[in-house]
């Protein structure tokens, strides 16, 4: 039991392991738990969160590059994972200044997709993974953009963090193209989804690949 609560928190964190990806991969960065020190991560100077654009750059870890919309560096701040078993070559980690449960990881994960049948599996792992504490909310896609394959899912995740279980809202968006699946995920706790979900998804949601 105590190997299956394991397995649940690595499926959660990531947001995007293994068995979403059917690659075997190990899972993603533990977002949730992407912590920085009070000097390096100073207090952002209010509630009200203003959006900038990240770009990642063309790479041996980052396909054709990519971009999406985050909050400004005044709010969010971008973490460095040294686990190297879920740090991620190329990947990038955000997390909240003011509440290091409240996070946004982009990474690339190279496929053979020639035919453009690739697709996440989440719904059927995250379902047998998690049955009814996992929930879907909305799911989107294919949506066709240049050379890519767009799916959105929004989803609520209820699994142990720390000493009890909590409700984790997720939005993953994926952009699928030949060679290469591009993903952006957002997540937080149910209970601040009202005041952050809105900004979250549509970071998320913003995800542009150069294919």
């Amino acid at each position: 039991q105590a190997q299956s609560a394991v397995n649940r928190r690595q499926v959660v964190s990531g947001a995007l392991a293994a068995a979403v990806l059917g690659a075997g991969s190990p899972a993603f960065a533990d977002m949730l738990k992407a912590k920085c020190t009070t000097q390096s991560c100073p207090d952002a100077p209010d509630s009200n969160y203003k959006i900038d654009t990240l770009v990642v750059n063309k790479g041996k870890f980052t396909g054709q590059g990519y971009q999406f919309e985050r909050p400004t560096e005044d709010y969010f701040k971008r973490v460095q994972v040294f686990d190297r078993v879920t740090a991620r070559p190329g990947s990038v980690l955000l997390r909240d200044k003011k509440n290091p449960d409240i996070a946004i990881f982009s990474n690339v994960e190279q496929i053979k997709n020639t035919d453009f049948s690739w697709k996440p599996t989440l719904v059927d792992a995250y379902t047998k993974n998690f049955g009814d504490k996992f929930r879907l909310i909305s799911e989107v896609g294919p949506v066709k953009t240049g050379g890519v394959d767009t799916y959105t899912y929004e989803y609520v995740v209820e699994t142990e963090l720390g000493s009890k279980y909590e409700k984790v809202h997720f939005v993953s968006t994926f952009s699928a193209s030949a060679e290469n699946v591009y993903i952006v995920n957002a997540q937080a706790k149910e209970a601040d989804w009202t005041n952050i979900g809105e900004i979250l998804s549509k970071c998320a949601k913003s995800l542009k690949v150069n294919e």
